[in-house]
């Protein structure tokens, strides 16, 4: 069944909230008002349509575990509903704040797909579930606005970090600082359903240790370093000895997709 998605139509009589409904067998948006033909109320304006602050929605490759997922964000004016359509107008996504929440509303929201590996789902599957086009936000703040956004999803991805570290894994001291150099393949897993070489912005890179008995918090160093760079130094002071530690590399495109590769490091001596 087609989804139909009703937005900012007006007819003589009321406006009331919109109600996004989400079944198995489609998706309905109920048009945010009714017309009542024995009304002699005069007609009332359509509600302000406000911009989000910020809507995005892109893919994240993890090219060493060779899994894919997509991620969408979106952050504006406190709402009590949200919804995300895909180019063909399907719902995606939809929230709808009740209760305290719904009082006072929310404001940001990130949410990730599951990142099935390439064994279980073939990436030109999960491709095709997410097609490339403007993928549209609509939301209602607590005020009775109309919030809107919008965000473009490509399929190319920026090429894949291939990461060396000095010293090497397994070696690595927390008296030393640790070198991350990295270089940029752009053939990719997953059998040539997936493109590299997607313009890069920047690059993260990331340093997660674990303690090897889980009883002390997961410690996170991460940067951002230029998109010309091929390496950085990681301080001595961000190491701690006795953690499992593994450093990754992250690639963000210029169209908001991720490729990371990363690199387990053993435990920190």
């Amino acid at each position: 069944m087609d989804t139909v998605r009703a937005k900012g139509i007006v007819h003589r009589g009321e406006w009331r909230l919109a109600a996004v409904l989400v079944g198995l067998a489609g998706a309905f948006v109920i048009p945010a008002c009714y017309h009542n033909e024995d009304s002699s109320t005069p007609p009332s304006s359509p509600p302000e349509e406000v911009e989000l602050d910020e809507a995005s929605v892109f893919f994240e490759l993890n090219a060493t575990d060779e899994d894919l997922g997509l991620h969408c964000f979106f952050d504006g004016e406190g709402w009590i509903e949200m919804t995300i359509f895909d180019p063909n107008n399907a719902v995606i996504f939809h929230v709808t704040n009740s209760g305290s929440l719904g009082q006072i509303g929310s404001t940001e929201v990130f949410t990730e797909s599951a990142e099935p590996p390439f064994t279980e789902l073939d990436p030109a599957d999960f491709l095709a579930m997410f097609e490339e086009g403007t993928y549209t936000f609509s939301g209602v703040t607590v005020d009775g606005k109309i919030l809107v956004g919008s965000a473009d999803l490509e399929h190319q991805m920026p090429s894949m970090p291939v990461i060396t570290t000095t010293p090497a894994p397994d070696n690595v001291d927390a008296s030393m600082d640790l070198l991350v150099e990295w270089t940029l393949d752009p053939v990719l897993p997953g059998g040539g359903a997936l493109v590299g070489g997607a313009t890069i912005e920047r690059f993260e890179v990331v340093v997660e240790q674990e303690d090897p008995l889980e009883v002390e918090p997961l410690f996170i160093f991460r940067v951002d370093v230029p998109a010309g760079a091929t390496s950085f130094t990681v301080p001595a002071e961000a190491l701690h000895a006795g953690r499992d530690a593994k450093v990754e590399v992250i690639a963000v495109g210029e169209n908001g997709n991720k490729t990371a590769g990363e690199v387990e490091l053993g435990t920190v001596n």
